[in-house]
Parts: structure tokens; C-alpha cells; sequence
């Protein structure tokens, strides 16, 4: 297994290099209005990649056949005279307790790794799922690290949707039907009352609904769970509550967009539900979500 100073030297490197080709996809394929969805079997394998470790972003350039970073690789092509809806979906796990996840990214002709155009990393068992309204035709990637897998496969399903011939454009939509009548005036002939503040908007961070055993949690002193931010965050601050009191706290200068698994000091923990209470910034506004989470015993 490579070491996480390796790793992370890998890691600080890639985001300086240009556009590699991933391993060796294990399949193409075409998508069309005239072939609108492909679905294949997973390759099965066991496997334990270690790019998370210390919140590390996943790279393509990781992949391999070995246990450590093991992935699985399609390069498909959408052939379409106009955008269309994309969906790539995992499930139907050969061994139910495993835990895939999958970027999407574009391609080119060879495989190249470009821009990742989205990722799911949901916890183990359940299945993992990207939707993109108004993908381009073109190449792209979807890539499989076996995050926690024991053995086997899994179920794997690439679409589009209104998607046109190559050289045909989408209908265009009708034009409106004309501009609003514009609202009538308060009564008394004052100046319309003002909108009323819009409210603050949520953090975008989400934890898994289970987040860990007690039993493990004191032992180690921490809990290991997975997170997903929809933008990147900074100055991030994890808390762990039960009613006001505070019983475990995580701290990251910054989460970047995407799953990643969180490490977070605990102490005394049973199982029960909690309160999961995060707060950062995104674009420079201070931002907070709340969620119920659950530890197991």
C-alpha cells in the first residue's frame, strides 16, 4: 500500500500537471438518440484504495488493478446535434456491505482526463448515482474507485436523454407570450411594501446519515465518516451535539467540492442520535446546516 506521504506528494504534483490519460478504460461506449442507454457489470474485484486518506481529492491518475487503487474505467462518447441530459448510475452490489464511488469527467478521443464534471460518494451500500442536465456531446470519463470493497461488482447504467441526430438541432422553444401586466399599484398610491429578507442560504455540506460505531469511536477517540460539500468550503467547523452540549469537534481550513471522509475527535460517546452542526464559508458568507445524524453501537 502506498505510504500517505507518497500520496500526498502525488497529489500536490497533479495539480500542476496537464491532462493525463486515466488506466486503461475496461469498456467504450456510444450514446445516441438512437442508442440512449448502455448498461455493463462492474468489474469484480476487491479493494481498499487509499486516496481519501487525509481528506486527500481523488485523482484519476491514482487508478490501477492493485487493491490499493483499484478502479473501474468506462470511456463513452455522446453523439447529439444539442446538449442532452446525462445520468450514470451504480447499484445492484454483488457484495451488499460495499462502498464504490464515481466521478464523471470529460474526455477526448484517447481518454484523456479532463474537467470532472461531477462525483457521488454516498456511504457503504448505497447506491451512487451523477445527473447533469445539458451535457455537450463529446468524450467523457466515468471512473469507479473501490473505496471498501470485500469482493464482486457491481451494476452499471449510462443514459441520455433528448438526445438529437448528429447535425440536428433541438427544437427551439416558443417564444413568451409578452411581458407580465405589471402589479397594480398598493392601495393609497404609496410605494409597493419592500420584499421581505431573503433568508440566509444553508451551507452546502452534508454527512452520511450514520456516521460511525461508539464501540470503535472509544477506542480511537474519533469518529471516520463521509461528507460531500456542493461548493468548497472554508474555515470549516464540524461539531458532534447532544441537545447544547458539544461532544466532538472537527476543524479544516478548507473542504473542496465534492466526498471526502471526515475525521472527528469525539469523547464518552454511546449510540443514540445527534446533532451534526457545521458552519463555514462560501464566497466569502458565513453559512451554517444542521443534520441529524446517528451513531450505531
Amino acid at each position: 500500500m502506498r505510504s500517505r506521504i507518497l500520496i500526498a506528494a502525488l497529489a500536490a504534483a497533479s495539480l500542476a500537471a496537464p491532462a493525463t490519460a486515466a488506466a486503461e478504460p475496461d469498456r467504450t461506449a456510444t450514446l445516441s438518440a438512437d442508442a440512449a442507454e448502455f448498461t455493463f457489470d462492474g468489474t469484480s474485484a476487491s479493494g481498499t484504495h487509499v486516496y481519501e486518506s487525509n481528506l486527500l481529492p481523488f485523482d484519476p491518475e491514482f487508478c490501477s488493478k492493485t487493491p490499493d487503487s483499484y478502479c473501474d474505467i468506462t470511456h463513452f462518447e455522446i453523439k447529439s446535434g444539442g446538449p442532452v441530459g446525462l445520468r450514470v448510475s451504480l447499484d445492484e452490489f454483488t457484495t451488499p456491505v460495499s462502498d464504490f464511488d464515481l466521478y464523471v469527467y470529460k474526455s477526448d478521443a484517447a481518454g484523456a482526463v479532463g474537467t470532472e464534471v461531477d462525483n457521488s460518494g454516498n456511504i457503504p451500500g448505497e447506491a451512487e448515482e451523477v445527473i447533469v442536465s445539458g451535457a455537450a456531446p463529446g468524450y467523457y470519463l466515468a471512473v469507479v474507485p473501490y473505496f471498501f470493497v470485500p469482493g464482486g461488482g457491481f451494476k452499471g447504467t449510462i443514459a441520455v436523454t433528448d438526445a438529437t441526430p448528429v447535425g440536428e438541432a433541438p427544437p427551439a422553444e416558443p417564444p413568451p407570450g409578452g411581458d407580465p401586466a405589471p402589479a397594480p399599484p398598493p392601495p393609497g398610491g404609496g410605494d409597493p411594501a419592500p420584499s421581505p429578507p431573503a433568508a440566509p442560504a444553508a451551507l452546502p455540506f452534508k454527512a452520511a446519515k450514520s456516521i460511525g460505531s461508539a464501540r470503535k469511536a472509544r477506542k480511537s477517540k474519533r469518529l471516520a465518516f463521509r461528507v460531500s460539500a456542493g461548493e468548497a468550503i472554508s474555515g470549516l467547523t464540524v461539531q458532534l451535539r447532544k441537545g447544547s452540549k458539544v461532544l466532538g469537534t472537527a476543524r479544516l481550513a478548507s473542504l473542496p467540492k465534492g466526498s471526502r471522509t471526515l475525521k472527528l475527535r469525539v469523547k464518552r460517546l454511546k449510540a443514540g442520535s445527534y446533532t451534526l452542526v457545521a458552519t463555514g464559508s462560501v464566497g466569502g458568507a458565513q453559512q451554517t446546516a444542521t443534520q441529524k445524524v446517528r451513531v450505531k453501537k
